[in-house]
């Protein structure tokens, strides 16, 4: 019996599915290629080198709308990169890394701050 060369994609977490950050606002989230980093890789270029700033980048991509303010995913230069930042802000950031953390979490008994404990320690290492 051969093997399947069929691909298994995993569930999509991300399209379509909308999260509140600490200011109310509403955030919806989209599904990212590689095509998509690829192409924002093109439009920061080295401008997002430090390991904080990718996070930060590729974390963005995955937001397509503010309440209702379309983004522009991905950005064709870093001056929509940056507008796209500004727009998301921290709140609008901790929520989606908020949201992240607790759909990639292999233990969904613990609390959302015990598995953030671990991925900061897993980092620091």
């Amino acid at each position: 019996m051969s093997e399947s060369n069929e691909v298994k994609k995993k569930p999509n977490i991300y399209d379509g599915k909308v999260i509140t950050d600490s200011l109310g606002r509403k955030l919806k989230l989209r599904d990212v290629s590689v095509l998509d980093a690829m192409d924002l890789l093109e439009a920061v270029g080295e401008k997002v080198s430090h390991p904080t700033n990718e996070s930060m980048a590729n974390g963005s991509l995955y937001i397509s709308a503010v309440d209702d303010f379309l983004l522009s995913q991905p950005p064709a230069n870093y001056a929509e990169f940056r507008g796209n930042i500004k727009r998301i802000g921290d709140e609008g950031f901790v929520a989606f890394f908020k949201y992240n953390l607790e759909c990639s979490s292999d233990d969904k008994d613990k609390k959302p701050e015990e598995r953030e404990k671990e991925e900061i320690e897993k980092v620091k290492k």
